[in-house]
């Protein structure tokens, strides 16, 4: 999202390159590779490795708006979740089910030097339940980060605090386009205004999203490009105006 924000399209264009180079070079039958050097593989990637790439797919399909990248996303994670769920205790083992076998199958409830893949997930599953309606996101995030033992060792629960802050705070930014196409106003706007929490989506003459999301339904105003700034299952009034939607978004929660 750097790229976006800070207008640099080199940086963007880095971003691409690697993260199809993971997606071409690193991966085998549409599963990931943990690992990668001269031609060899380790094979086949661990729960880290997926939650990243699919951070990875969200990240740029909040910076293009390109709908392949959400769906490489899902794809993602219906495999994550078919070769590492623990059915006993809601997350994600670190070796998949068909890996060597191990005497005992580990998985992380906490951060290290570097995030788990349960905290990385947890705020994955938040943002695909917002930017796709589907209520079984929800429904695992909401479960991974009630099982978590987050009150044991605050320091390595930062990343599970930070996926908590996303699911009570998250703010829906929905522009709809008569043509597609975001207004230039607009969304630099919310470049300017963006925070960690928002979940930015793009659709085409209406907001193209489940029945049961708040902003399913909502259209252009006048044949302008029109924001939409939902928080929980409230959504603003539609706004038009860089100025406003900025306002909009740096509007505290009332609750």
């Amino acid at each position: 999202l750097a790229a976006a924000t800070f207008r640099r399209s080199d940086w963007l264009d880095a971003a691409r390159e690697a993260y199809d180079f993971v997606l071409g070079t690193m991966s085998r039958d549409g599963r990931l590779a943990h690992a990668w050097r001269d031609g060899k593989s380790v094979y086949p990637g661990l729960a880290t490795d997926y939650a990243a790439m699919i951070k990875a797919s969200l990240a740029l399909h909040a910076a293009t708006q390109d709908p392949a990248y959400l769906a490489r996303a899902e794809e993602l994670a219906a495999t994550l979740r078919r070769h590492h769920w623990d059915d006993a205790s809601p997350g994600y083992f670190l070796p998949a089910d068909d890996a060597e076998a191990l005497i005992l199958r580990p998985r992380s409830t906490t951060d290290e030097a570097t995030p788990s893949a349960n905290s990385v997930m947890a705020a994955n599953l938040i943002r695909l339940w917002r930017l796709t309606g589907d209520d079984t996101y929800r429904a695992d995030a909401d479960a991974i980060i009630g099982a978590a033992p987050i009150a044991d060792n605050l320091f390595a629960a930062a990343g599970m605090l930070s996926a908590l802050d996303l699911r009570l705070g998250a703010v829906d930014l929905v522009l709809v386009s008569p043509a597609g196409n975001a207004d230039g106003a607009l969304l630099s706007a919310a470049r300017d205004a963006w925070t960690p929490n928002v979940v930015f989506s793009l659709h085409e003459q209406s907001a193209t999203l489940p029945a049961g999301h708040p902003a399913s339904g909502k259209t252009a105003v006048d044949g302008r490009v029109t924001a939409y700034v939902c928080r929980g299952e409230t959504c603003s009034l539609p706004v038009t105006d860089a100025a406003a939607l900025v306002a909009e978004l740096r509007r505290s929660d009332p609750a």
